[in-house]
Formats: C-alpha cells, sequence, structure tokens
C-alpha cells in the first residue's frame, strides 16, 4: 500500500500491518497510526536500485457510526482531515513522564481544550463530522543531546492513555494496564517500512470507541529519488494529472471481508468426450499450512 507502483506488495503489508498479534502478547492489535514525528506522519519505502521512493501519511479516524458512510465517501475522492497528517506531539516532554506526568499533552489540551484535542470538525457538504484520533507524538530532536539520540515515537493520545490508567514501560514507550498486561505497542517500523508504527490492544480499542466506529486512511505521493533536476516530460505530466499520488479508505467492513477465507474451488476436469468411463482416483491434496509470517519490527526504546 505505501508504495503501489514501487513495491507491489505493500497493499498487503498495510492489510496486515492493520492487525497483528506480537510475540507472547495473544491479543489482537490494531493500528492507530503510522509515521514519523514531527514529520506530521510520514512514512516511507524506498528502491534505491531503481530509484522510486513512495511516502504516505496513515492514521486511524475514530467517528458515529452515522457518519461514517459519509466520511469513506469524501475520503475517497480527496478529503484528507488535518488530524490524519498533524497528531499532537510533545517536544521537551521527559520520554518517562509519559503518560503520567501532568505536563504531558498539556500545550495541546491548552490550546484545544480537553474535548477537541484530539478531534476534528471535518465539513462534509452541509454537514460536520467529527472524526477522533487516538495517537500522540513524542518529537524530542535530538540535536539538543548529543546522549539522548531517540528521536521520535508515537504513543498513544492522552484521553486513551488516561481511559485505561496506563503506564509506560521502564526504558521504552509500550503502555501496560495497573495489572501489567500489555495495552499499547510503540514500533520503529514494520514489514521494512521507515516510520513509527503505533498498535493498541484491539479489546481495549472497542471499550473506547463504544458505539463508535474506526476508519482508516492512508494517502500519499510516488517520486523518483533522486529527483531529476530537468524532469522528463512524462513526469510532469504525471504530477499534473495526480497520477502520481495514491489513497485507500478501509473499513471495518473490508477488512473483515478481507480476512474471510476464500471459498473452495472446484478443480475437477471434465471427462473429454469418447474416453473410456474408467477414472483413475483422484491424488490425494496435500495441504500445506501457513507458518506465521516474520514481521521484522523494532521496538523503540526511550
Amino acid at each position: 500500500m505505501i508504495a503501489i507502483a514501487v513495491f507491489g506488495d505493500h497493499v498487503a503489508r498495510f492489510r496486515r500491518s492493520r492487525c497483528a498479534v506480537f510475540g507472547d502478547h495473544h491479543r489482537p492489535f490494531s493500528a492507530i497510526a503510522m509515521g514519523r514525528n514531527p514529520h506530521h506522519g510520514f512514512v516511507k519505502a524506498e528502491d534505491r536500485v531503481l530509484g522510486r521512493e513512495a511516502w504516505a501519511f496513515i492514521s486511524a479516524l475514530v467517528t458515529p457510526k452515522k457518519t461514517a458512510r459519509q466520511l469513506v465517501a469524501a475520503l475517497k475522492v480527496g478529503l484528507r482531515p488535518w488530524v490524519a497528517r498533524d497528531v499532537p506531539s510533545d517536544h521537551y516532554t521527559f520520554a518517562g513522564e509519559i503518560p503520567w506526568h501532568p505536563s504531558f499533552a498539556a500545550e495541546a489540551l491548552a490550546e484545544s481544550g480537553p474535548e477537541h484535542a484530539y478531534r476534528e470538525n471535518v465539513r462534509v457538504g452541509t454537514r460536520n463530522m467529527v472524526v477522533e484520533i487516538l495517537a500522540h507524538g513524542y518529537a524530542w530532536e535530538s540535536y539538543h543531546s548529543e546522549m539522548n539520540r531517540t528521536g521520535s515515537a508515537l504513543v498513544p493520545s492522552r484521553h486513551f492513555s488516561t481511559r485505561f490508567d496506563l503506564r509506560s514501560v521502564p526504558q521504552g514507550f509500550d503502555q501496560c494496564l495497573p495489572d501489567g498486561t500489555q495495552a499499547t505497542i510503540t514500533l520503529s517500523g514494520v514489514d521494512g517500512l521507515e516510520g513509527d508504527v503505533l498498535y493498541v490492544r484491539e479489546d481495549l480499542l472497542r471499550q473506547y470507541i463504544g458505539d463508535r466506529t474506526v476508519v482508516w486512511i492512508a494517502f500519499g505521493e510516488r517520486e523518483l529519488r533522486p529527483y531529476p533536476p530537468s524532469p522528463p516530460q512524462w513526469l510532469v505530466d504525471a504530477q499534473r494529472q495526480q497520477e502520481d499520488a495514491w489513497g485507500e479508505v478501509l473499513t471495518e467492513a473490508d477488512l473483515k471481508q478481507s480476512a474471510k477465507p476464500p471459498g473452495k474451488k472446484n478443480t475437477r476436469k471434465r471427462q473429454p468426450a469418447g474416453t473410456s468411463a474408467a477414472k483413475k482416483p483422484p491424488a490425494k491434496k496435500v495441504s500445506k499450512q501457513a507458518g506465521p509470517e516474520n514481521c521484522r519490527r523494532a521496538r523503540r526504546k526511550s
């Protein structure tokens, strides 16, 4: 998905990374946001041999079910909510103070108010639709310190962490429930993609959104790397027609449908006319059981 026409399997990668089970954590986790802050959710894939690069903003939007269909239709024709690109972030909060310290997300809460810090009113036609994001950016700028080279990471929103009384693990950005069970996972990349990824436990996500639903949006562009100083005419034409841009919108219904096993196909060949009625016994089919896919990832540490 991240790099259509660059790496052909990235659509499947995005669908797979939307929900996953990690290591000893047997509960499913859902992808809430992928990005690289402070670059506002920038994720990329690159092929230096082909000289191609593709980048994307990826986000999960929580919205009321009654307006979800209209929101999906608007997203498919080009609507891009600002919160899908830019999540609230902290530049100077100590990583160990997330999420419990009063200074965490204090600026975002003060600017927009507690009810609107992670929400946006999206105008579609004559209606206003509310979307909420569940991610917050840790946007430490590494040039401030020769010792702290952590860079950026994504953590749950202040509202999500407060709702479940989460606390961070030592020397890391993952968060746990009071009983110590894993609640969220922060990664520095998944399936070979560069960028920050936040997963939250799916059962907690269901509790948080209540009677609302989640819509996943991913959009970006494909580019040449390095970009030529005198771009060829075909590239200029493609950019004018926005053929270098791409996007995909997924709903919970879409993902449930794609998760269903395909129906069995009847592979029996018809008997050619004029042949003997005697038939050979069909060969036994050996079913191959696919092993779990390895998902290369690097756990973010503070």
